[in-house]
């Protein structure tokens, strides 16, 4: 008996660990909050199922992102627009591309134009996007703003070209394979218009204060409700209102922004007698102040006392700081700012003075009704809620930065949190800037700010924005004498120096930061500022140096038992001893980076280490993983769309086949990858794959034919500038007569390859 009890307890054990171990836990559908890749499944044997692998948690990635220009979803009744809807929708179908909607403040055009994008949406395969401007504003939106919003909603990690030019072109190209509907509101000028508007595929719905005349536009200007839709709108908002509805509705003016506030604020609060509430209405429109007389302006202003006057002391205060905001915020965002907890949002929400977006669950203020609260608090108390929502978001800036510098998965939550706050972010940074010259607290904060997300301004602003920035921050922390800030921002200018290839001003920098760390003891700061030290010595053709550079940098992590950036930093090692010749070491240190790659899920650096493991085994004559790690690279760049890189890979497999002496299939690739430089309008290596053909046909009894391919070869080479090349292919022109196989070298084209350095997209490496 107990021998059978025995044999199938033992057999039960045996099921349930069998289960434990390879039964994985169920994981909910990852969604944008929770992205997750493969990095935590085994890494493949093989450079094919790696690259598979790669692939899968870089499409990971891209295929997350964040509707940065999704229009607003505001709950307003809508009454009284039929006819002009009908109109609008009716010219649509003529095939009018473009509908600008004009009118007075609070006139409701941005519900109107709202409307016609529900109405209309699914003609333009459901793609929605929305910019407000800000015209009228203090600081309305810029049209390089506007452009960046709309690239990074297709593309949330594309980093902003050098200039407006490149940034044109990037929004175009972005813009033309799409179709939907792009609505612009509060436009002040045609500029606007004329700049953003996409091809004919799109619809543009504006919205403009004044006429705007764009030829071939549908203009039409948006009046108030007339009287029985003014009580329609009243009545929906509360049954309690009905009795007085009408004379509510005459002393808005049939204005849609005075009924709503009207509207919500009676149906709320139940203990004010809308008779009561009329009384008082009507003594605002008598006091009113106004020199000239502009009935609508009256009964905006009296319906906006009417309630202001009607909430509590805590209330007014609290709506008077939430004015600071540029734009939508959320719940925490407002108590920070306001010292209030959230029944006072919820009150004001429900007075009308505040709207809620369902979906996003984010507040804003109407741009008229921020505009009458800026007279209504004390400067003193105004300034200290500047300074409260600029240190607030000071946080929310430095927790994107961390999680953008972990680099892997935590790069598209850096990211994510950075793109949705921008405009709070933007106008925190700009505050404390400005004050940044005189007062002591503003100048920390904007020496904070510098510190804490710097890697991501490129993601907003052109370079040389950038770099202003960080020297002005750089040159705070000097002023203020706090040495250990004044490290970082050495590192982060010498960072940012060394990604645009500006490595002398680099290396001047982090030998800077490198003196300080040394001097304060900043270890983990050391490491870092070694790994970036290694991308100049690595630019600048100095592998010895680089290699003594990331060794001192493991030997501070052993001793002080952490790691800093160890893929980038393996990386680089792999690239020092590639570059220097020792090829087995070179293995070796990248094989090490893939895998300290894998366990952060860094899939930039991984397509790195295949090109070069594959320039490894090439010059260790090992082709056939040479091959193995070329065709995996080149699957890689070509399903990610990353035409350069695959230009740059075509060109080291081209020159492994000339080492075979296969001379064909080297033509053959170097053809390819002509090809693909003509169509990427790619002048360099156009240039770069002519003049390799040449070369392959030098070695074959077909001497003429590259000559042929040298004398094209020139045309884009001096396009682009390669003079070193130019010169070389003259050369070889002149004596051309005596060409006889084998007796070609095929220069190394140094230029080719772009100098390794840390990639602005995370702790990732470009090459």
């Amino acid at each position: 008996m107990s021998y059978w009890v025995l044999t199938f307890f033992i057999g039960l054990v045996s099921i349930l660990v069998f289960r434990f171990i390879s039964v994985k836990p169920q994981s909910k559908a990852p969604e944008p909050e929770d992205v997750k890749g493969p990095a935590n499944e085994p890494l493949p044997d093989t450079p094919e199922k790696v690259a598979e692998w790669i692939l899968k948690l870089e499409k990971s990635r891209t295929e997350v992102k964040e509707k940065l220009c999704r229009p607003p979803t505001y709950s307003e009744n809508f009454y009284g627009r039929n006819e002009i809807t009908f109109e609008i929708l009716k010219e649509i179908q003529k095939g009018n591309s473009t509908v600008i909607l004009y009118g007075r403040k609070g006139i409701g055009k941005t519900t109107l134009a709202l409307e016609l994008l529900k109405k209309y949406e699914y003609n333009f395969q459901n793609l929605k996007l929305y910019l407000d401007l800000k015209g009228g504003e203090n600081e309305p939106m810029s049209i390089r703003d506007a452009m960046v919003q709309v690239v990074l909603s297709f593309r949330p990690s594309e980093i902003i070209p050098e200039n407006k030019t490149q940034l044109t072109r990037l929004y175009k190209k972005v813009m033309t394979p799409q179709r939907g509907i792009l609505f612009l509101d509060n436009v002040t000028h045609l500029d606007q218009i004329k700049a953003l508007k996409p091809p004919d595929s799109w619809l543009v719905i504006a919205t403009s204060y004044k006429k705007l005349n764009v030829i071939g536009a549908i203009n039409k200007e948006v009046q108030p409700l007339d009287v029985e839709s003014a009580q329609e709108f009243l009545v929906a908002c509360s049954l309690r209102l009905k009795p007085n509805a009408r004379e509510i509705a005459k002393l808005c003016r049939g204005l849609p922004l005075a009924l709503e506030v009207c509207g919500k604020f009676l149906s709320c609060n139940m203990k004010i007698n809308p008779i009561d509430f009329l009384s008082l209405f009507r003594k605002h429109w008598k006091d009113s102040l106004l020199e000239k007389s502009d009935e609508y302006e009256e009964s905006l202003q009296a319906a906006f006392k009417a309630i202001y006057y009607s909430l509590n002391e805590k209330d007014q205060k609290a709506l008077c700081k939430l004015s600071v905001f540029p734009g939508t915020f959320d719940s925490q965002a407002a108590g920070r700012v306001s010292e209030q907890n959230v029944d006072t949002l919820q009150v004001l929400s429900k007075s009308g003075l505040i709207k809620n977006d369902l979906l996003s669950k984010r507040y804003i203020i109407h741009s008229w009704i921020k505009e009458q609260l800026k007279d209504y608090l004390p400067e003193m108390d105004l300034r200290e809620a500047r300074i409260r929502h600029a240190i607030f978001y000071l946080s929310i800036f430095d927790t994107a930065g961390e999680s953008f510098s972990k680099g892997g998965e935590k790069v598209i939550e850096g990211l994510k949190l950075f793109h949705q706050e921008w405009e709070n972010i933007r106008c925190g940074l700009s505050r404390v800037h400005k004050g940044s010259v005189e007062g002591k607290k503003a100048a920390e904060l904007f020496s904070s700010y510098m510190r804490a997300g710097s890697q991501l301004l490129r993601f907003r602003f052109f370079q040389k924005e950038c770099r202003e920035f960080l020297e002005a921050g750089l040159k705070i922390s000097q002023r203020l004498r706090t040495e250990d800030i004044e490290t970082f921002h050495f590192l982060n200018l010498g960072t940012f120096l060394n990604s645009i290839f500006k490595y002398e001003d680099a290396k001047e920098c982090l030998d800077q930061a490198a003196h300080l760390a040394e001097k304060m003891e900043m270890a983990q700061e050391e490491c870092q500022i070694l790994n970036e030290l290694a991308t100049y010595y690595l630019a600048t053709k100095k592998p010895d140096a680089a290699i003594q550079s990331l060794l001192k940098k493991q030997n501070l992590e052993q001793t002080n038992k952490f790691e800093i950036e160890s893929e980038a930093g393996w990386t680089r090692l792999g690239l020092a001893y590639e570059q220097k010749g020792e090829f087995e070491n070179a293995v070796a240190a990248l094989k090490e980076g893939l895998n300290k790659s894998k366990e952060m899920g860094n899939g930039l650096c991984m397509r790195i280490i295949f090109k070069h493991l594959g320039s490894c085994f090439m010059s260790m004559k090992d082709y056939q993983q040479a091959e193995e790690y070329f065709e995996a690279s080149l699957t890689l760049a070509r399903s990610l769309n990353k035409r350069n890189e695959e230009m740059e890979i075509l060109h080291r497999f081209g020159k492994m086949y000339v080492e075979l002496v296969d001379i064909d299939q080297a033509i053959h690739i170097f053809n390819e990858g002509l090809d693909l430089a003509k169509n990427s309008r790619n002048s360099k290596f156009e240039g770069i794959f002519l003049t390799r053909i040449g070369d392959a046909y030098a070695l074959t009894p077909q001497k003429q034919k590259a000559v042929e391919f040298y004398m094209q070869a020139l045309i884009p080479l001096k396009k682009s500038k390669e003079l070193a090349m130019v010169a070389d292919i003259n050369q070889r022109l002149n004596r051309s007569a005596g060409i006889r196989a084998g007796s070609i070298k095929a220069p190394e084209l140094e230029s080719v390859v772009k100098p390794f350095h840390k990639s602005m997209q995370g702790k990732g490496l470009i090459h």
